[in-house]
Formats: structure tokens, C-alpha cells, sequence
């Protein structure tokens, strides 16, 4: 039933493409060296060792951007170091009530419960006397 006018299907016969299967599996098949349990273990470690790196880096920035913080914050000397919690809140609280300073001489702002800094059981004080005006 095959004529010159019209071409098979399938360019090859079923034996031949079979065939060519075959060969494309075995070309896949190919097999990496396997590692050692020692040469596996050996790239885990390096593997960690990195990832610890980039996270003491990573937590010393932070540590040294903390600390940086803590420098321009209000606080009297004698007072034990804040926490970082505490240093975040207070920051919070200290540019809560900049902006409440900078509004008060264009509108006449009055802070409320809601926007009045953090205090820290630490730092009971650090802005009472201003807010109680």
C-alpha cells in the first residue's frame, strides 16, 4: 500500500525503530562514579561550613547594626545594655516620638496611647517627662 506519492508514516520500519530505542536507552545509561561515604561526608562538612559562615556573618552585621543603634538611642550611662528586642522597641518608640515633635510645631499633635514610645521595664523614664507636658 505504499506508494512513491504518498510516504510511510513512520520514516523507519518497526524493527528499526526498536533499534534506535535501544541505543538512545543505552546512551542515557550512563553511570557516574560513585562516591565514597567518606567523599560524601567530606561535602556535607564543606557543604556546613559554609552555610555557618554566611550565617556568622550574616548575625555579626546584624549584632554590629544593634549596637550601632544603641549608641544613638537615649539612655543613661549606668543603665544595663538593652536587649535587641528592647533596642528595636525603643528605636520604635524614639522615632514615634521625633515625628510627634516635628508635628506638634506644624499642627499642634498631641501623642496618645497608641503612638506614645515603648517604655522598657529597663528604661522606666526615658521619656516620661517629656510626654507628660
Amino acid at each position: 500500500m505504499e506508494s512513491p506519492a504518498y510516504p510511510p508514516p513512520f520514516p523507519c520500519s518497526q524493527g528499526q525503530y526498536e533499534t534506535e530505542q535501544s541505543v538512545r536507552r543505552e546512551k542515557r545509561k550512563y553511570r557516574c562514579r560513585k562516591r565514597s561515604p567518606a567523599t560524601i561526608e567530606r561535602a556535607r562538612m564543606i557543604r556546613r561550613d559554609k552555610a555557618n559562615a554566611r550565617e556568622r556573618r550574616r548575625m555579626n552585621s546584624l549584632n554590629d547594626a544593634l549596637e550601632h543603634l544603641r549608641t544613638l538611642l537615649p539612655a543613661e550611662p549606668e543603665e544595663p545594655k538593652m536587649t535587641k528586642i528592647e533596642t528595636l522597641r525603643v528605636a520604635q518608640g524614639y522615632i514615634t516620638y521625633l515625628a510627634s515633635i516635628l508635628s506638634s510645631s506644624d499642627g499642634g499633635y498631641h501623642p496618645t496611647a497608641e503612638n506614645t514610645p515603648y517604655v522598657s521595664p529597663a528604661y522606666p523614664n526615658v521619656w516620661q517627662e517629656k510626654f507628660q507636658q
